[in-house]
């Protein structure tokens, strides 16, 4: 979900545009809110994957009964590290380069001459267990070594990501669970 932006000067109530996507469509819904009713409504009966960044709505709505499973965003973990490069360099870039790891095994699962799906998804789930396992291990012991105040740029950083650290990992046990919600961000672009 995103603020959706009106063109006509009279109107001054805001709204949100909220997006879902799969590899073949992309469905998109105006609502006056951001709030867990309209999450609700968009996602009635959804049974399956959410990939999401961290807004509390889609956490309530996987904690409230059956439905969808919950997956975190990379790429808005990274985004908040990309955010205080500036004012930590050395430990920022120290993330960012693992973070970048990780899509590395992503780009080598789709680089590899295979054809079919159910090749891809086993190349997948094993590039993962190699590599992508390992990494989430150093991501995670880098998280808890660093000392830093919890409200400081780096802290509140390190803190949006562990927060998330359930849903960041969801991808090990799941080739079909993508990093990242990027090509929802994409669809919103157009």
């Amino acid at each position: 979900e995103t603020h959706w932006r009106l063109m006509a000067k009279s109107e001054r109530k805001k709204y949100w545009v909220w997006c879902l996507t799969s590899p073949d469509t992309v469905y998109c819904r105006i609502f006056d809110s951001r709030a867990k009713g309209a999450a609700q409504q968009l996602l009635a009966g959804y049974q399956g994957t959410v990939v999401a960044d961290g807004y509390g709505a889609y956490g309530a709505l996987a904690r409230a009964g059956p439905g969808f499973t919950l997956a975190h965003c990379w790429a808005h973990v990274r985004r908040k590290f990309v955010e205080i490069e500036s004012h930590y360099p050395g430990q920022a870039q120290e993330i960012l380069d693992l973070i970048g790891e990780l899509y590395a095994v992503e780009r080598d699962a789709l680089a590899r001459d295979v054809e079919d799906s159910p090749a891809r998804l086993a190349l997948r789930a094993r590039l993962r267990a190699e590599r992508s396992r390992a990494l989430i291990e150093r991501i995670r012991v880098w998280a808890e070594s660093q000392r830093v105040l919890p409200r400081s740029g780096l802290g509140q950083a390190i803190g949006y990501m562990q927060e998330l650290w359930a849903g960041l990992t969801r991808f090990l046990n799941d080739p079909l669970i993508p990093l990242d919600n990027n090509p929802v961000e994409r669809a919103l672009r157009g």
